[in-house]
């Protein structure tokens, strides 16, 4: 099953992260989910992701570390998710 933004109940010009709305044009598949085409979940939450540690270097000035403390998981962790997510 596919999960689209029409089938979600959110107010109209959501499904962009407030964060995010400078990057989402980056990832292809982030873009096809906010342009409404059908995207698997998986797909959606990968490219999610992609979105927001991408917000989190750039508003740190590309500083990991911060960007870590930020989102959350230990630094080394997040610079293994974003290799295994093709951002490093």
């Amino acid at each position: 099953m596919l999960v689209e933004l029409r089938h979600l109940d959110l107010p109209a010009g959501a499904g962009v992260p407030e964060d995010a709305t400078g990057t989402a044009g980056q990832d292809p598949v982030f873009a096809s989910a906010v342009a409404g085409r059908p995207v698997p979940l998986r797909d959606q939450v990968t490219a999610f992701k992609r979105v927001r540690i991408r917000a989190a270097v750039e508003r740190n000035g590309g500083n990991w570390a911060a960007a870590a403390r930020e989102l959350g998981p230990q630094r080394g962790n997040l610079h293994n998710l974003a290799r295994r997510l093709g951002l490093r």
